[in-house]
């Protein structure tokens, strides 16, 4: 299994794409009664492919992750041979990433960044492992799909810093 097995809430979501997938596995409904009573082992193990197939396709759509915490924002952009990474971290008492204000006013000019003493950190890697499979990993330690503007409007606000 390349990436985790889809719970129960998750499969009962994608119900008529799992029957979908059982059919073109010639399993019909009947089959895949007596499979799930006979084979358990069987069953779980088709359910893990079927999980693999999911995220292969929803991991291969997500370009942009972000994650947010009070005192840090690093939005994450993976293109097709290598991740860049945006981080922005304020370790101020009058600062809150979580208070969508003060993100507001930083963002349209209203408040001074340099005047929080943020820290702000660029990189890149190439990838170790697939691509999609370093989008998994970033979603599964807390990290959301965002979008490019997102990504552009944290980058505009970090000066060009050394990777």
């Amino acid at each position: 299994m390349k990436y985790r097995k889809l719970n129960l809430n998750e499969l009962e979501d994608l119900r008529e794409d799992f029957v979908h997938f059982l059919a073109a596995n010639s399993v019909t409904a009947d089959d895949w009664v007596m499979i799930k009573q006979a084979d358990p082992t069987l069953a779980g193990e088709m359910i893990e492919v079927f999980s693999d197939i999911v995220w292969e396709k929803i991991l291969a759509k997500i370009q942009y992750v972000r994650m947010i915490s009070k005192k840090m924002i690093r939005v994450m952009h993976f293109g097709e041979k290598k991740a860049e990474m945006i981080q922005l971290t304020i370790d101020h008492p009058e600062f809150s990433f979580s208070n969508p204000d003060q993100i507001r006013s930083i963002a349209e000019g209203t408040a001074d960044l340099k005047s929080f003493d943020p820290e702000m950190i660029k990189g890149s890697k190439t990838y170790s492992d697939s691509r999609e499979l370093e989008v998994f990993l970033a979603l599964e330690q807390g990290g959301q799909p965002t979008d490019e503007v997102f990504w552009r409007s944290l980058k505009s606000m970090v000066p060009e810093v050394e990777s």
